[in-house]
C-alpha cells in the first residue's frame, strides 16, 4: 500500500509539473481532463503508440465537453515507468494542444 501511494503522489506531482491541473484525489486512478471526444480518443491512441496505456472516458460516462483520459496506477510501477509515462503524456499533451 505504501508503494501505491508513493506512485500516486509521484504521478500527481508530475501531472501538475506538466500543467495538466490534476485534481488531488489521493486515489491511484487519476483523471486528465481533455474536454473533447476527439482529444480523448487521439490522446489514447497516441499514448498507446508511445507505449503507455490509458483509457478514454467519454459520453455517456461523462457529460459532453467533460471528456478525460484515465490513468490507472499500480504499486508495481517503478519510478522509471512513472517518469516514462509522464514524459509521453507531456509530449502527447503538446501535440493535441492541451499544453
Amino acid at each position: 500500500m505504501q508503494r501505491l501511494w508513493h506512485v500516486t503522489a509521484a504521478h500527481e506531482t508530475g501531472l501538475a509539473d506538466a500543467r495538466f491541473r490534476p485534481r488531488q484525489l489521493a486515489e491511484p486512478i487519476l483523471p486528465v481532463y481533455v474536454g473533447s471526444l476527439m482529444t480523448a480518443i487521439t490522446m489514447c491512441k497516441r499514448m498507446q503508440e508511445e507505449g503507455v496505456f490509458v483509457n478514454p472516458v467519454v459520453s455517456p460516462g461523462v457529460p459532453p465537453g467533460k471528456e478525460l483520459i484515465r490513468i490507472s496506477l499500480m504499486a508495481t510501477h517503478t519510478d522509471a515507468q512513472i517518469d516514462f509515462a509522464l514524459d509521453k503524456l507531456a509530449k502527447v499533451g503538446k501535440e493535441v494542444g492541451l499544453l
